[in-house]
């Protein structure tokens, strides 16, 4: 995205500059060549500024893939369950006495 805002910004930039030098040119060489040196400034400052922006963006970047992975506790809390949930849950009356035959009459 701030690629294509730098691109943007410094082909208006230049098609500004080639408007200007157009003119300038029948102002005669000396204004010509302030044109040419402003426009060469504003370019330089054009990237610069876009550079900082570059710079600090890959220094977030970078601060956020150092940082480890956290897993939030409560993660391992639904990932583990427990036996105890995990019997109640599924109906596993194992714990419970067999009924016999004999005693049901």
């Amino acid at each position: 995205k701030q690629r294509k805002n730098f691109d943007d910004e410094r082909s208006a930039l230049r098609k500004k500059a080639a408007h200007e030098f157009h003119y300038a040119k029948s102002d005669g060489t000396k204004q010509l060549e302030e044109m040419q040196d402003e426009y060469a400034r504003k370019d330089a400052h054009l990237v610069k500024e876009y550079q900082k922006l570059a710079a600090k963006a890959a220094k977030k970047q970078q601060a956020q893939d150092s940082k480890p992975f956290e897993v939030p506790p409560s993660m391992f809390l639904a990932a583990d369950g427990g036996d105890d949930a995990q019997a109640a849950s599924s109906g596993d009356d194992s714990k419970e006495k067999p009924v016999k035959d004999d005693d049901k009459a």
